[in-house]
């Protein structure tokens, strides 16, 4: 039993596969999908089923095409060189707009690092004089006392010296006293030398011991003399300190203020470059939607593009089916030449005219 030949349903179900695929109707496409079928019978439903679907028939021309081809393909380039020098010339601009505010923030960090150096280090500068100024109170304090303790000695050690005179000039007159009556009361005058040889002893011996209090009073006073001397020496010294540590405390004054200063200038600086980095973000902002709008071009003449390519796909398919209809009319002619041929050969001798 022969097999079935291919029938007009076949070749639709086959054409609409092709064209779901996004693939044009063709002889050869249809015969791979069917697998069976000679190509004179193909043809001929292909060709029913396209007058049947009203299919129009023609092609674009070859210059057209052309020249759409190399506008889209200009058109391409110079949109993909416009958005990569955008692209690098925003980034340039941003990775600097980076770079100058990552070195701000170090710098603006490294300038509260000082800053905080120089407060804790002023601090304790104050701290130190506050406690210099204290022991140098208390210096000044003892030294007060001291003075006052010698100032009292002093004078215990001149009413001493007073009291001793009154002493030596009571004895003078009691040695002239007894000189003045020795003649005239022998008796009284033994009895007063007695007495006054006891008074003696006592004066003598109340001497010594204003002496020794006297020596020893000498002795606080130098002490206190020598202690004095000290003193004054520390609080020479303590003054010293006092001078190098407020001239310091001075110093670090202006530091301050000079590093106060930088810091408003550098949060100025910072404040500037957060307006360029706004401008840039800005200028970025705009750039990307101008990108944006040269993309939906671009996606707009790809689309034209890829229809173009599709419309010339489909042509060149319709060219080869109209070639290969082409071969089959020339086969079909030659078919029926050869049938002229041979009727005429049959009907009559004269020769049949080639054309």
């Amino acid at each position: 039993m022969g097999r079935a030949g291919v029938t007009l349903l076949d070749i639709e179900n086959a054409a609409q596969q092709l064209i779901g695929r996004g693939k044009t109707p063709t002889v050869d496409n249809i015969r791979e999908i069917l697998g069976t079928g000679s190509k004179s019978t193909i043809i001929q439903h292909l060709k029913t089923w396209k007058s049947k679907n009203g299919e129009a028939q023609g092609n674009l021309p070859t210059e057209l095409l052309s020249l759409v081809t190399g506008l889209w393909e200009r058109l391409n380039e110079t949109a993909e060189r416009r958005i990569t020098d955008i692209e690098t010339a925003n980034n340039k601009q941003l990775e600097e707009a980076r770079l100058n505010l990552y070195q701000t923030q170090r710098e603006h960090a490294e300038l509260k690092i000082k800053f905080h150096e120089i407060e804790e280090l002023f601090s304790h500068e104050r701290q130190s004089t506050i406690e210099y100024t204290k022991k140098l109170q208390q210096t000044e304090h003892e030294l007060a006392k001291s003075n006052e303790r010698y100032q009292t000695a002093s004078l215990q050690i001149d009413d001493h010296k007073s009291e001793n005179a009154r002493l030596h000039q009571l004895a003078a007159n009691i040695q002239a006293n007894l000189e003045h009556y020795q003649q005239a009361v022998q008796q009284a005058r033994i009895e007063q030398n007695l007495q006054m040889e006891n008074q003696q002893m006592q004066f003598k011996q109340e001497l010594n011991a204003l002496q020794q209090t006297i020596s020893t009073y000498q002795n606080q006073h130098q002490e206190f003399q020598q202690q004095i001397h000290e003193k004054d020496v520390t609080l020479q010294h303590l003054k010293e300190q006092y001078d190098t540590l407020h001239k310091i405390n001075n110093e670090l004054t202006q530091k301050f203020q000079n590093t106060s200063n930088e810091l408003i200038i550098y949060k100025d600086r910072h404040e500037q470059n957060q307006q360029q980095m706004s401008a840039l973000q800005n200028t970025l902002l705009t750039k990307t939607q101008q990108l944006s709008e040269i993309e939906k071009q671009l996606a707009v003449l790809t689309d034209q593009c890829d229809k173009l390519q599709k419309s010339l796909l489909q042509n060149d398919d319709k060219i080869e089916l109209l070639r290969q209809e082409k071969m089959f009319l020339i086969q079909e002619k030659s078919d029926l030449m050869g049938q002229l041929k041979y009727f005429h050969e049959k009907t009559s001798k004269k020769p049949v005219p080639q054309t």
